[in-house]
């Protein structure tokens, strides 16, 4: 299966970005804009696993994740990957993102031994909100963008990192939940 381990947004926080999606979409740029309820932050993107090894991935995130406890991050500020000249994503940003960048490490370091290859770049803990499609038109939204380059977006309490499924359809990704593994505690 498809899947990834990422933290879940706040409805506030979640809504607060889909508003900003919406005024973004106004724009001509072809843009795959992300759902409001598929907002979440990437930890890990595992690709396809193995159904049978999910119960060992599960076992060992539920350890790692009682190490961790619960932290605020703040939604702050807008950029893309890899340049504003020629970008395929469109992200909010992440303050105060090293506690992010901690639990990041720990499942990577799990999920390395599980097989699944590190990620050559260094984590940049971000949301995305959209994918680019061409570039024909993209100047007024990129103007956009760079306008809330220091917006705050709110702050989001993770208590928890989520195990998603992920099925591709031609409406969009599914997300499906496997499972939480609660930081500090037990799985749900």
């Amino acid at each position: 299966m498809r899947c990834f381990l990422a933290i879940e947004l706040d409805d506030l926080v979640r809504d607060r970005l889909s508003k900003v999606i919406d005024d973004w979409s106004q724009h001509k740029a072809s843009v795959k804009w992300v759902e409001r309820d598929n907002l979440h932050l990437t930890i890990k993107f595992l690709g396809q696993f193995p159904d049978e090894r999910v119960d060992d991935l599960s076992q060992r995130l539920q350890e790692v994740c009682r190490s961790v406890q619960p932290f605020v991050f703040n939604v702050e500020g807008t950029g893309v990957f890899p340049d504003w000249k020629r970008p395929r994503v469109i992200w909010i940003g992440v303050r105060d993102g090293e506690l992010l960048k901690q639990v990041h490490k720990k499942v990577e370091g799990v999920t390395s031994r599980l097989g699944v290859e590190r990620e050559e770049r260094p984590f940049h803990p971000h949301i995305t909100v959209g994918r680019v499609r061409t570039h024909q038109e993209i100047k007024p939204l990129m103007d956009a963008v760079k306008s809330l380059k220091d917006e705050p977006f709110g702050s989001v309490r993770a208590d928890h990192l989520t195990f998603f499924e992920s099925r591709l359809t031609s409406q969009g990704p599914i997300y499906r939940v496997i499972s939480r593994f609660a930081f500090g505690g037990e799985s749900g």
